[in-house]
């Protein structure tokens, strides 16, 4: 669940640029002025449009904008578990979110492969 004022964002200029948003600033106070131009480190985060209903709502104030880092994690997760079942590889995937092979296996819950990924070294099998 994501906390009000995201919810809210989300209202307000949609959930991928509102996401992009908590990505980039997360855990920060935002300023939003009455008037004026969109910082420079928002240029590739939202539009035009989505900055001036943001002004328009919260101009002359700061927003505390959360992190939402569990909710993240969770959306993270379910987009890879359903990339799995989708048929994307473990190497496919590593590619794509920069994880590591291991905790893709954690995340989607097995084995890739019926090798173990670590030989046991108590193992009396050498």
């Amino acid at each position: 669940m994501l906390p009000g004022i995201v919810q809210e964002l989300v209202c307000l200029i949609g959930e991928a640029e509102a996401l992009r948003l908590v990505k980039v600033v997360g855990g920060q106070a935002l300023f939003f002025p009455t008037i004026g131009d969109k910082p420079a480190y928002l240029a590739e985060v939202l539009t035009e449009g989505a900055w001036l209903k943001l002004c328009h709502r919260f101009g002359g104030g700061y927003v505390y904008i959360p992190k939402c880092h569990r909710t993240m994690l969770l959306q993270r997760n379910q987009w890879i578990r359903q990339a799995r079942a989708d048929g994307k590889s473990i190497r496919d995937l590593v590619c794509l979110t920069g994880l590591t092979d291991r905790q893709l296996i954690t995340i989607c819950g097995g084995s890739d492969s019926g090798e173990a990924l670590q030989m046991d070294l108590l193992s009396d099998d050498t």
